[in-house]
């Protein structure tokens, strides 16, 4: 019997170039014999039970090296072997050996020359062959002899491929391989439990596929977590609210018009070497996403500095997806499928919790329990309204009196019994148009009782601007142009200084006056260096700024003629 293993043999040279790792040309032999096991009768895998494949390789002597790959399985009949040993003969259907070239690519990359024996289930013919590469390139030859012989009782169905004329193959390749390859099948070994690996290396008996279980992590079980750092507080505050829940659910969406499913996670203990992040499968396979070469895409989880990478788990089934011909990548746009998952509300609820969950925190009693979301809310407001209201005690108690209305420099030699203070010129703030301002202030004057200044001084900054702005805007519409309404407050100031007309009249004397101190002071910068992160102001400066710009904000919420 003989085998056409065209087309010209030159084209085998071109497969020793092919893309593999030794993980990958091994898995093509696994994935013939898996689903030849899956595509089985039930009662041919009940006779067979647990497929059961052997690896073995020799490296020790130079001469003798060689890869053995046995397998239990249902074996290649007569006319599979002729398909199987066809270059580029491609299945009907998607399935774990799809690209037709899987036996022959991986057997040519791994040596130049390797036997074939098969006992397929159901037959009582044994058939054997012999390819090597070397002469059939040297004669053309387009043919392979097949023996066939009579099954006797000692032949065990199966396959079983013997590589010799080794590619350079080192022990760590072998053992990283054996890593790779757990991954790859642990829902065939460790979840259906229909697969096992034995994985050897020199003859001896220590299984390389030995290792940790690849079982999914265990879930959280715990209420939802919200953690906040709110601007009134120097401290992050922990609550968890609602009844305990196990945080794992099945999500399902759909991507390039095929159904996508799986489920999320997040880990009851947080890892940052164990933890693959994203889980892709196909078919059952593992395509990305393993212990040893994790896939936590930043777009999704954010940087690893922060808790949902080492948190979140998620294991999605991407059946009918186009892959590479080396089934080591899939071939689709990565960014879109992210974008969907970061979308998904099941997703994001998800990484919130991974990120608000703190143990350290409940370790040391500080989380907050209660009942709802509402509750939670109503007890920040609570904490934010004791907490200025001791600021304000402690203000009462330690400031000195100051005097009001002045002409626009420091000046706090004076006292005034109602024990005023530079910050509440920001209660007169009325804005109609925009309550959101008002709101600013607000915030603004609460910053500044709890002494958190720069957080204050970016409140002011807007405030001014925006007060300025509309101020101008109202009042002299024929300067107000798109060119000026993109000033920020210190080109508007010195604007107004050059062109002290806009401000004109006995009643702004003392505005006037701030304005040439205003223009030429770089106090008025404190609030832009520190949006932009270039300072830290203190009370003292940001004091005297709210002295200087006093006439100002006056001047903006004047509603009469200048």
């Amino acid at each position: 019997m003989k085998i056409d293993v065209s087309p010209d043999m030159p084209m085998y040279n071109l497969l020793r170039s092919y893309p593999y790792d030794l993980a990958g040309a091994l898995s093509e032999y696994i994935d013939n014999s898996l689903q030849a096991y899956l595509d089985a009768d039930e009662e041919v895998k009940k006779y067979i039970g647990c497929l059961k494949i052997e690896i073995n390789i020799s490296l020790k002597d130079k001469h003798s090296q060689h890869v053995i790959v046995k397998d239990n399985g249902v074996g290649i009949t007569s006319k599979g072997l002729q398909i199987a040993m066809k270059p580029g003969f491609k299945p009907e259907r998607q399935s774990l050996h799809e690209f037709g070239i899987g036996m022959k690519a991986a057997s040519v990359w791994l040596g130049r020359e390797w036997d074939l024996r098969t006992y397929p289930f159901g037959e009582d013919q044994v058939y054997s062959l012999d390819f090597n590469l070397d002469e059939l390139i040297e004669k053309n030859k387009k043919n392979v002899d097949v023996e066939v012989k009579k099954a006797g009782k000692d032949d065990e169905n199966g396959v079983v491929i013997s590589i010799r004329k080794l590619r350079d193959i080192s022990q760590e390749e072998v053992i990283s391989a054996c890593t790779q390859l757990h991954d790859t099948y642990q829902i065939f070994i460790y979840r259906e439990k229909i697969l096992k690996i034995k994985f050897t290396l020199d003859d001896t008996s220590a299984d390389l596929m030995n290792q940790t279980p690849r079982v999914e992590p265990k879930p959280l079980d715990y209420p939802t977590a919200y953690l906040t750092k709110p601007s009134w507080s120097t401290e992050t505050i922990a609550f968890k609210y609602g009844e305990s829940k196990v945080w794992k659910e099945n999500i399902s969406f759909e991507f390039n018009g095929m159904p996508v499913n799986g489920f999320i996670t997040v880990r009851d203990k947080a890892s940052q070497t164990s933890n693959p992040g994203l889980a892709l499968f196909r078919y059952n396979r593992l395509i990305q996403g393993s212990s040893t070469k994790e896939y936590r895409p930043k777009f999704l989880l954010g940087s690893q500095n922060k808790a949902a990478p080492s948190k979140i788990y998620m294991e999605l089934h991407l059946d009918g997806q186009e892959i590479s011909h080396t089934k080591g990548k899939f071939n689709f746009d990565e960014m879109r499928l992210l974008q969907i998952l970061k979308a998904h509300p099941t997703v994001k609820n998800y990484i919130d919790q991974a990120e608000a969950h703190r143990p350290t925190y409940e370790e040391e009693n500080k989380v907050i329990a209660c009942s709802s979301k509402d509750e939670v809310d109503s007890t920040l407001l609570e904490m934010k309204n004791e907490k200025i209201k001791s600021s304000k005690n402690k203000n009462t108690k330690s400031k000195a009196p100051y005097k009001s209305g002045n002409s626009g420099q420091n000046d706090t030699k004076s006292s005034n019994p109602k024990n005023t203070q530079p910050v509440d010129i920001l209660h007169t703030i009325k804005t109609p148009n925009s309550i959101i301002i008002e709101d600013i202030a607000k915030e603004a004057i609460d910053l500044y009782l709890i002494d958190k200044m720069w957080s204050f001084a970016l409140c002011y900054r807007v405030v001014l601007e925006k007060i300025v702005h509309e101020k101008l805007k109202v009042s002299h519409p024929d300067i107000y142009t798109n060119n000026f309404s993109e000033k920020g407050i210190a080109a508007i100031l010195k604007y107004l200084h050059s062109n002290q007309n806009l401000v004109s009249g006995s009643r702004w004397k003392a505005l006037r006056r701030s304005l040439n101190t205003l223009s030429n002071d770089e106090l008025i910068d404190i609030t832009n260096l520190a949006s932009h992160g270039h300072s830290k102001p203190t009370k003292d400066r940001l004091d005297t700024l709210l002295i200087n710009t006093q006439e100002l904000v006056k001047w903006t919420m004047d509603t009469g003629n200048d």
